[in-house]
């Protein structure tokens, strides 16, 4: 789970990567269909591609940091004695 999780994550990370990456080369000496094209891309790179869950929860390292805590809450209230 982990694994597949983390590598949503650095779909999320690369995507807004993207971008950056092509504003920083050299995207001013290509022809004008391909910086139309770059321009088109750097504009929608704004937006980081996720996956999501049933469309709720975006998978993540931040949603296996959640599994983790709610997995150590329910371990740590299940020792204890509620009477």
């Amino acid at each position: 789970m982990f694994c597949s999780y983390y590598n949503c994550n650095e779909l999320i990370l690369e995507s807004v990567n993207l971008g950056n990456n092509i504003f920083l080369s050299k995207w001013y000496e290509q022809s004008l269909s391909i910086k139309r094209s770059l321009i088109i891309v750097i504009i929608r790179s704004q937006t980081p591609l996720e996956l999501r869950i049933a469309n709720l929860y975006t998978i993540s390292n931040d949603l296996t940091v959640g599994f983790v805590k709610a997995g150590f809450t329910y371990v740590l209230l299940s020792r204890f004695d509620f009477q």
